[in-house]
């Protein structure tokens, strides 16, 4: 079966190419796993088996042993590893998980899966101001659910790209109409990051990094879900 995943028709200039190469992603470049779990774990089964997975990934791509990464979480949560020369960003919704690593010097990345909203007008009113929030109530049902939804994970990246807390930031985050700019202005600092989007037929993806990606190699990755630690 050929892969689901595509860029969003609103940037014509990004290439997806299916498969990672063997080589580090170049500046203009980021490389995308995703795994998805069969059978689907509970949450916290998802998160055991997840980071194993990535921690695996990313010993065997630094040449390291597993054992000499050293994980560590900024005060706001983002996980980082020691002397790894990628900026990278994890994300999680059930049943998936998804690593983005990139030379730029930050990168966010969000997964959101198409699922109903039990309050989408409350969540809409925290991501929209004024006419846009005028503009998102005068779509088609489908079509506010899908925009939110794309809203909600641009947001998610540009504040995981920054080491931002979601909440405390999200007055602070202007996106344009089409989501391919995020401006920030935080701490005094005004920051300005490129977004991407990618789309399936079950989810959302966004990466939000400071300068434009030119290309995404994406890997998608079939994994079992059954907990090995369970008897």
């Amino acid at each position: 079966m050929a892969p689901e995943w595509r860029i969003a028709a609103s940037h014509p200039r990004a290439r997806l190419c299916h498969g990672l190469p063997e080589i580090a992603p170049l500046a203009h470049e980021a490389q995308i796993l995703v795994w998805r779990f069969t059978p689907m774990p509970d949450a916290a089964t998802q998160s055991r088996l997840g980071w194993s997975l990535i921690l695996d990934w990313l010993a065997a791509r630094l040449a390291q042993p597993r054992q000499a990464l050293q994980l560590v979480r900024t005060a706001n949560g983002k996980p980082q590893l020691a002397a790894c020369p990628w900026a990278f960003s994890i994300a999680h919704v059930p049943g998936c998980t998804v690593l983005g690593i990139s030379q730029q010097r930050c990168l966010g990345i969000d997964l959101v899966a198409r699922r109903p909203l039990q309050s989408g007008m409350r969540l809409a009113r925290r991501l929209l101001r004024g006419p846009a929030l005028l503009g998102w109530r005068k779509l088609p049902a489908e079509a506010r659910h899908d925009a939110l939804l794309s809203r909600f994970a641009a947001i998610e990246a540009t504040v995981k790209a920054l080491d931002l807390r979601l909440w405390q930031a999200l007055a602070d985050v202007h996106l344009d109409t089409r989501l391919q700019r995020a401006q920030v202005r935080a701490l005094g600092v005004q920051r300005h990051l490129h977004l991407l989007p990618l789309q399936s037929s079950g989810h959302q993806l966004l990466l939000a990094t400071p300068r434009p990606l030119r290309r995404v190699h994406l890997l998608e990755i079939q994994a079992n879900g059954g907990d090995p630690q369970s008897p």
